[in-house]
């Protein structure tokens, strides 16, 4: 069950950066809303991989981020930079899928970008720590 575990949360973790990879694309065809929607994705996924490491899961955004801020934020497993970085980009997200005449700027989704990798970064980082204990 426990490798199960794993190697679901290496695949989760895998699928972050390629969905990365998906928003440098989008940005670099200046597809704005798009690139945000796969930056709060690949963040999402790496997420999960923490959490399914650890047993934890949800069904709705909500309680990922609820789950993720309970588990690995407050207890300073991952900094609280990357927690903010989250809830911003489900809020930006959201307006972004579902808002009317909503776009993002260049420079938005640019700054995303950057700490989106940072981010993933830090959670790879973490999951690869709870692999060793």
């Amino acid at each position: 069950m426990k490798e199960d575990r794993e190697a679901l949360a290496r695949y989760r973790m895998e699928r972050s950066f390629e969905t990365l990879e998906e928003a440098k694309l989008l940005f670099d065809g200046k597809k704005y809303v798009g690139a945000i929607n796969r930056i709060y994705y690949a963040m999402f996924y790496a997420i999960n991989a923490l959490l399914i490491l650890e047993g934890y899961s949800s069904s709705k955004h909500s309680g990922v981020m609820s789950l993720f801020n309970r588990h690995f934020v407050r207890t300073g497993i991952v900094s609280k930079e990357a927690g903010r970085f989250f809830q911003e980009m489900f809020v930006v997200r959201s307006k972004g899928d579902y808002g009317d005449f909503k776009t993002f700027t260049k420079e938005e989704a640019k700054s995303a970008l950057g700490k989106c990798a940072k981010c993933l970064e830090e959670l790879k980082e973490a999951l690869e720590k709870r692999f060793e204990e």
